[in-house]
C-alpha cells in the first residue's frame, strides 16, 4: 500500500511537471506570437504580453524610484574641473538664454533667463509640477509608469512668449503656459513632446503622440506622432497625424519599411514654422524634422501636400532653423545604431543645405572637433547673426557659443552641487534686440515673493 501510495505521488509530480512544461511553451508561444504580429495578437497574446513586460515595467520603476538619481542625469560624467557659466572671451554682446535644465540639487526641471555677459539669472521659472499633471489625464502607455513622478515631468525647450512668460511641454505629457511669475495660464493636455516653436501668427506649434493611435495598423501602444497647432490661449487649432500625412503623399515607406516592427516609426523631433515667403516655401510651410528616418520634410498645411523631403546625408538629426530665404541648417546628430546601442560617429555637426545649389556643407566642423560635441540623441545648434554658433550638448549637459575654428566664447556646464553633472533640456538662445525687449517685459512684471 505505501509502495503504491509513493508511486502515485510520483506520478501525479510527474504529470503537473509536463503540465507545467506545456504551460511554459504555450505562453512562450504566445510572447513570441504577439511580439512579431503586434496588429493581431489576439486577446490571449496580449495578455501574456503584458504579464511578460512587468519585470522589465518593475525594474524601471525601482530604479527611478529607489535608485536616487534621476533618469535624466547627464549620460556620463565629462568636463572634469569645469562647472557653471564661464565667459571665456569677448563676442555674443546682447544675447541671453533661457536655459532650460535638470536642477541636480532640487531633482526639480528649472528654467532660467541668463545674461550671456556675466551668467547673471535674472529670471527663474519654477513651478510645482504637481499642479500640472494633476489637471492631466493622459496615461501614455509607453511611459505611464514614470510619467506621474516629479522629477519626470519637465520644462523642455521654452518658448518665450510677450508678455515675459514662456510655454514649454512636459516630456510626453501636457504644453503648458506660464506667465512672467510662474503662474499658470492655461495646461493643454496631450502628450506633447520635444519642440515648441511660434509661428507668424503668435501660434505654437508642437510635436504630439496622438492617444489612442489614429493610422490604419498602428498598435495602441505605439506611437502616432502629430503635428499641433495651438492658439496662445490654449486652444487645439490644428491636429493631423504624420503618419497619415506621409501615407497620404506617398511616403508610406518611411512608417511602415523598417526590417523590424518599430513602435516609434518616425520620431517627430522639431515642427519649425515658416514665417515669410521664399522661392522655395511660402509663410505658414512647416519644416519637419524625423529622426528615425533621417528625414527633413516641408510640409503645407493649407494644402496637406510635403513639398520638399530629403533624407541625409544627415543621421538622427534635431533642430532645423531657417536661415535665408534659400538655405536651412540641421543639427547633424551624425548617430548610427550599432547592435544594441547607439553611439556618435566622431563628433556632432551643423548642416548647411542651400536650396539654390542642392549642396550640403559643414561650415562648423572643425569647432565641433575640437570641442568633441558628440551628444547621440537631442541636441540644438543655432547660427548666429555674427557668424558664431549656439550649441546644445544636451545628453552630457554642457552649452557654448564658438566660431568655426572652435573658439569658444562661453560655455555653460551643469553641474550641481554634488559634483554630478545632470542633463539640459533645450534651451535658447535669444538674440540682442528681441533679448532687450523680453527682458524689460520680464522685469516689468510685478510679482509676488516666492
Amino acid at each position: 500500500m505505501k509502495r503504491w501510495k509513493i508511486a502515485f505521488e510520483t506520478w501525479q509530480a510527474g504529470l503537473l511537471l509536463i503540465a507545467a512544461i506545456i504551460c511554459v511553451v504555450i505562453f512562450g508561444a504566445l510572447v513570441d506570437h504577439a511580439a512579431r504580429n503586434p496588429y493581431h495578437r489576439g486577446v490571449l497574446g496580449k495578455i501574456a504580453y503584458q504579464i511578460a513586460r512587468y519585470p522589465a515595467n518593475a525594474k524601471e520603476v525601482f530604479k527611478v524610484v529607489f535608485g536616487g538619481k534621476s533618469v535624466i542625469e547627464a549620460m556620463r560624467q565629462r568636463f572634469e574641473g569645469k562647472s557653471g557659466f564661464e565667459r571665456l572671451k569677448s563676442g555674443g554682446e546682447g544675447g541671453m538664454l533661457l536655459l532650460s535644465r535638470m536642477d541636480g540639487d532640487s531633482k526639480r526641471s528649472q528654467v532660467e533667463l541668463m545674461d550671456l555677459e556675466n551668467g547673471d539669472v535674472v529670471r527663474s521659472y519654477s513651478i510645482d509640477l504637481k499642479q500640472i499633471f494633476q489637471r492631466s489625464k493622459v496615461k501614455f502607455v509607453n511611459h505611464h509608469f514614470k510619467q506621474r513622478l516629479p522629477l519626470n515631468y519637465i520644462m523642455n525647450h521654452p518658448a518665450p512668449m510677450n508678455d515675459g512668460g514662456i510655454v514649454f511641454n512636459t516630456g510626453y505629457g501636457p504644453l503648458v503656459r506660464i506667465d512672467a511669475c510662474s503662474e499658470i495660464i492655461w495646461v493643454v493636455d496631450g502628450a506633447f513632446h520635444h519642440s515648441s516653436e511660434i509661428d507668424a501668427d503668435g501660434n505654437i506649434w508642437a510635436p504630439s503622440t496622438l492617444l489612442p493611435p489614429k493610422t490604419k495598423y498602428m498598435p495602441d501602444w505605439g506611437f502616432d506622432d502629430a503635428i499641433t497647432e495651438i492658439s496662445p490661449d490654449g486652444r487645439i487649432l490644428l491636429q493631423r497625424s504624420l503618419s497619415d500625412i506621409l501615407i497620404a503623399n506617398g511616403l508610406k515607406h518611411i512608417v511602415f519599411g523598417h526590417q523590424n516592427f518599430e513602435d516609434d516609426p518616425i520620431h517627430l523631433n522639431e515642427i519649425q514654422p515658416v514665417r515669410s515667403d521664399g522661392p522655395y516655401w511660402k509663410r505658414g510651410d512647416l519644416f519637419l524634422s524625423l529622426r528615425h528616418s533621417s528625414a527633413i520634410l516641408l510640409y503645407r498645411p493649407s494644402t496637406g501636400k510635403i513639398v520638399w523631403v530629403k533624407q541625409g546625408p544627415w543621421l538622427k538629426q534635431h533642430d532645423v532653423e531657417i536661415l535665408n530665404d534659400h538655405a536651412i541648417s540641421i543639427f547633424d546628430n551624425n548617430t548610427a545604431r550599432i547592435s544594441w546601442e547607439e553611439l556618435v560617429l566622431g563628433t556632432n555637426n551643423v548642416v548647411v543645405y542651400d536650396f539654390d545649389t542642392g549642396k550640403v556643407e559643414r561650415p562648423y566642423k572643425d569647432g565641433f572637433e575640437k570641442n568633441d560635441i558628440r551628444t547621440i540623441q537631442e541636441g540644438r545648434g543655432k547660427i548666429l547673426d555674427d557668424g558664431d554658433i549656439f550649441v546644445e550638448e544636451t545628453n552630457y549637459g554642457r552649452l557654448l557659443e564658438m566660431n568655426a575654428a572652435g573658439d569658444v566664447v562661453w560655455r555653460y556646464i551643469n553641474r550641481a552641487s554634488d559634483g554630478s553633472i545632470y542633463a539640459l533640456l533645450w534651451s535658447r538662445y535669444l538674440e540682442p534686440t528681441f533679448a532687450e525687449k523680453f527682458v524689460k517685459t520680464v522685469q516689468a512684471a510685478q510679482c509676488e515673493p516666492m
